[in-house]
C-alpha cells in the first residue's frame, strides 16, 4: 500500500504542478517527503492512509463549530496567524474536511461564549 504523508511546507515547494508557499499543507508520498525533508522544505503533519474514509462534515452548525474548537487544540502554535487565529488549512488537515474562515471565526466566537459561561 502506498503510504502518503501530510506535510507542512517550510519554504515554497513545487508539487503537483503548482507552487505551495510556506505553511501550505500538501500530501506527498513517503519518498517525496524524504527528499523534500532533506532539502529542509517540509515537515510532517501526520501520516495519512489513502484508503481511510474521509471525515464527514457535520450538517448541524453547533456540532461543526464544536469540532472546529476541538481541532484548534491540535494545531501547532506556528499554524496561528498574526491575528491570533489558527490558519484554516491546518484546521482542515486535522478535521479531514474543508471549512471556511467564517466557520473558524464562528467557532472562536462560540468558544469565547462558552468560556464566559454561556452555551
Amino acid at each position: 500500500m502506498l503510504s502518503l504523508i501530510m506535510a507542512r511546507c517550510l519554504a515554497t515547494v513545487r508539487h503537483g504542478g503548482a507552487h505551495h508557499g510556506p505553511n501550505a499543507i500538501i500530501q506527498v508520498t513517503a519518498e517525496e517527503f524524504e527528499a523534500l525533508k532533506a532539502e529542509g522544505k517540509v515537515a510532517a503533519l501526520e501520516e495519512a492512509e489513502p484508503s481511510a474514509p474521509a471525515a464527514e462534515k457535520p450538517e448541524d452548525r453547533t456540532a461543526l463549530l464544536d469540532e472546529i474548537i476541538e481541532a484548534m487544540g491540535k494545531v501547532a502554535k506556528e499554524e496561528f496567524g498574526k491575528d491570533g487565529k489558527p490558519n484554516v488549512k491546518p484546521l482542515e488537515a486535522v478535521l479531514g474536511y474543508d471549512i471556511k474562515a467564517q466557520d473558524r471565526d464562528d467557532a472562536l466566537e462560540r468558544l469565547a461564549g462558552l468560556l464566559k459561561g454561556g452555551e
